[in-house]
């Protein structure tokens, strides 16, 4: 999501909102569906240690934020679930005249 790009005397500068997602996969064991759901929960809080304060070094202090998370599907034995997160960074370059 890009903002409109300024120009300044020469200096291209625009500022960049980002939402990406990371997917997690587990085994979707019939036999004992909780071991699932236990390695999901450890994965997501992995991800979000990781990723949630994570400040892009071009974001100007922005920290990355998450922005949500759905289950994408339940099939062949796997579990897939989606986190998605938010951040921004900044742009600029010298732009020749």
């Amino acid at each position: 999501q890009p903002q409109q790009p300024r120009s300044l005397q020469g200096i291209h500068d625009q500022q960049m909102v980002a939402t990406f997602v990371v997917v997690i996969m587990v085994g979707a064991d019939a036999a004992n569906p909780r071991r699932a759901s236990d390695q999901l929960q450890q994965l997501i809080k992995g991800v979000e240690d990781r990723l949630v304060g994570w400040v892009h070094p071009d974001a100007e202090g922005q920290a990355t934020a998450h922005a949500g998370s759905a289950l994408l599907s339940i099939a062949d034995g796997r579990l897939e679930w989606a986190l998605r997160f938010r951040t921004q960074r900044r742009i600029r370059k010298a732009v020749e005249q």
